[in-house]
């Protein structure tokens, strides 16, 4: 369930800018969605990533792919 995950974006700088709350009423399997925040404190240049956390034990999924525009 997406009501498990948690996500973040890390700049390169290792800001972290929450992207996605747990949600415990969110049922849904899959996440497709768009998320905006404002990074105009950390570098643009550098590796950005993507973490996702998974506050359910036991359970498995995967990132089928993500986009970063700046």
């Amino acid at each position: 369930w997406r009501g498990d995950l948690k996500l973040d974006l890390i700049a390169p700088d290792g800001k972290i800018y929450p992207l996605r709350a747990p949600d415990a009423k969110d049922g849904t399997d899959n996440i497709n969605e768009n998320y905006w925040v404002n990074a105009s404190a950390s570098p643009a240049s550098g590796t950005w990533k993507l973490q996702a956390e998974d506050l359910a034990k036991g359970d498995k999924g995967y990132i089928n792919g993500w986009t970063l525009t700046l």
